[in-house]
């Protein structure tokens, strides 16, 4: 589900940061799935030309509950953002608007803190541009597998992602269909 949903949102938010001028480089374009490694390498690699200024991570969640055998957790909800855990100044800004436009847009959910959290993922730590993370929704709660899989729900990931990065980099945005 993950895999699939990610690839749906990475192109319309492609389409929406084209369309306000930015410019965009998809690392994992292809439908098979690529190593932590090579994914920064890539990013790394399209940085080199200076075009491109923030690497974005697009995730949903998961919450195992082990008490429910049929495979959800509905008890766990909501968005969270991360940046490294010695994530430099960019990175921080970039991950805090997003969370708040986020938020903003009803995504708080109960698993989201005051704020964006740090961890030291991969593509966190090595890439050599700031990098944020994002776990959009739960896909093991039958609630927000509907929404994620449901046009509005596409709409909101994106306009938040979208929000927040303007808003970093001092871009008007006006929310848009995606």
């Amino acid at each position: 589900f993950e895999g699939e949903w990610s690839r749906v949102i990475v192109k319309k938010l492609a389409d929406a940061f084209r369309g306000l001028g930015f410019a965009v480089n998809i690392v994992v374009p292809e439908r098979m799935d690529i190593s932590l490694a090579d994914r920064c390498r890539r990013a790394n690699a399209a940085m080199k030309d200076g075009k491109y200024h923030v690497y974005l991570s697009i995730h949903t969640n998961a919450a195992p509950d082990k008490s429910c055998t049929c495979g959800w957790c509905d008890s766990a909800s909501g968005l969270e953002v991360y940046a490294h855990d010695n994530a430099g100044e960019s990175s921080r800004i970039i991950a805090h608007h997003i969370y708040e436009a986020g938020v903003a847009m009803g995504l708080k959910g109960n698993r989201a803190g005051s704020d964006y959290k740090t961890a030291n993922y991969a593509v966190l730590r090595e890439t050599k541009m700031p990098a944020v993370l994002t776990e959009s929704a739960f896909h093991t709660n039958r609630r927000e597998v509907d929404w994620l899989l449901s046009e509005s729900g596409q709409e909101t990931v994106v306009n938040y992602h979208v929000a927040g990065v303007c808003k970093a980099f001092g871009v008007p945005y006006s929310i848009v269909k995606a």
